[in-house]
């Protein structure tokens, strides 16, 4: 029986029987107070079926009856089997009643919990699919990124993809940034304006820790991490971070790393990826590296380490270009060692390759990054010092000749003194094209060499 319906029997029986009490008085008999109770358990009967007020309105009904048809002398003798009659049929039609309620509502509760269940059921068929397409996606992405790497052989190109790329795959805001180890130190490349920039720095412990141990490392939350309880002064301020080595064969050359201000802000998925990527960028930085060295070997003089002639004309062709749509200067120092062929006879042509390299090193420290020494053929060099007026490249030209000048011969194997000879000439004061300021160049070159040597001549000078 429904619970409901109990509750409805805590109120109702003693209600009934003082109903039952005051209506068998006001029925005035002892038979008819006989029929009445004679109802009290069938109505109580009823009651358990779920049929509260129905028993109350049997009971009501059975005492008019026995009021109004008691005392009929041809009637009361049929009522008790009437009534009991009455009775018994309520009791069935309230019980099957009272059944096919229960079913029913035993029905919709299954229904309900059958719709519970499917509900679920599509729910975590939609965060199926939902976490497939973003399986799909993401290796679509790292399917583009290893073509986008694939295609490039520049370093800061290769950089840029992996880190931009990396923020992308891990659904990150924070710093990305990918290590390299070399000879002189740690190169660290940072996530910077949809760019990377590059700066020298000391590796800290999470980077020590991924590179000693050639494996990837997740960090959930870095200052409960007991793993770097003990280099807590020397950690990054980040809260969350994973990082994947860059290999080389067995040899770890560098750690690609996510850091989150936010703690817990990557799973085994994302560290997944990263190795994943890291894999990927392993490749293109070497490839990149390798390319780099190439080129710069095949535009590197391999004796003295600066640049080849071939490379120096292109250069000045293009250095002429800049010069003439910025309105700036260009000037050109030719250069001549004095006397090197009496180096190379007296002492042998591995010491004079040696006081060609000592030369070179001096003409490479004294001129800027942005300038270019070239060796232009023997024991002659070219030195291009963009965006210079003739009298500041005067000046570097002197300090050059001194610097060659104050070499002290025992270092360099050789007993005399070594010495350069210099002629310089200007765009556009000089030349207007390439052809015409290195001929101007050489003539005070040679105007150097005819006049005692280890001198400077500029063009135009009296």
């Amino acid at each position: 029986m429904a619970w409901q319906d109990r509750r409805t029997l805590a109120v109702l029986p003693p209600a009934g029987i003082l109903a039952l009490v005051l209506l068998a008085g006001y029925a005035g008999s002892l038979e008819a107070r006989w029929y009445l109770f004679l109802g009290v358990p069938i109505a109580a009967t009823q009651y358990l079926y779920g049929a509260a007020p129905a028993g109350a309105l049997t009971i009501v009904l059975a005492a008019l009856t026995l009021r109004i048809f008691g005392r009929d002398p041809v009637l009361a003798p049929v009522l008790p089997l009437f009534l009991a009659a009455v009775w018994g049929a309520a009791i069935f039609i309230m019980r099957t009643f009272h059944e096919q309620v229960f079913k029913l509502r035993l029905a919709g509760e299954e229904d309900l919990a059958t719709a519970s269940d499917v509900a679920k059921a599509l729910e975590k068929e939609r965060e199926r699919i939902n976490a497939s397409r973003q399986r799909i996606e993401k290796i679509h992405m790292l399917t583009n990124l290893a073509h986008d790497l694939s295609s490039s052989l520049d370093i800061r190109s290769v950089v840029t993809t992996t880190l931009v790329r990396t923020r992308e795959l891990t659904g990150q805001t924070g710093e990305a940034r990918l290590v390299q180890f070399d000879a002189d130190g740690v190169r660290s490349w940072r996530s910077q304006d949809g760019g990377a920039a590059m700066g020298r720095e000391e590796a800290d412990p999470l980077v020590l820790w991924v590179k000693k141990r050639a494996l990837p490392l997740i960090v959930t939350d870095l200052p409960r991490d007991l793993r770097f309880r003990e280099a807590e002064g020397e950690l990054p301020s980040l809260r969350s971070m994973i990082g994947a080595p860059l290999f080389q064969g067995t040899s770890v050359i560098g750690v690609l790393q996510v850091a989150s201000a936010q703690p817990d802000a990557f799973n085994p998925e994302d560290l997944r990826l990263l190795s994943l990527l890291g894999d990927l960028t392993s490749v293109a930085v070497q490839n990149a590296e390798l390319y780099a060295r190439t080129q710069e070997e095949a535009i590197t003089d391999g004796l003295t380490g600066v640049f080849v002639h071939r490379y120096f004309q292109e250069r000045l062709v293009e250095e002429m270009k800049r010069a003439r749509a910025q309105g700036a200067s260009l000037t050109l120092i030719m250069v001549d060692i004095d006397n090197f062929k009496r180096v190379n006879d007296e002492y042998g042509h591995l010491t004079g390759d040696g006081v060609l390299k000592r030369i070179s090193q001096v003409m490479k420290d004294g001129v800027r990054g942005t300038d270019l020494v070239a060796r232009y053929g023997g024991e002659e060099f070219a030195v291009l010092l963009v965006e210079t007026e003739l009298e500041p490249a005067h000046q570097v030209a002197e300090r050059l000749r001194a610097g060659v000048e104050a070499l002290v011969p025992g270092e360099l194997k050789i007993h005399q003194p070594v010495t350069v000879s210099m002629g310089l000439a200007s765009f556009p004061g000089h030349a207007a094209d390439e052809r015409a300021l290195i001929e101007r160049a050489d003539e005070c070159l040679y105007s150097a060499k005819r006049g005692g040597k280890n001198r400077v001549v500029v063009a135009g000078a009296g």
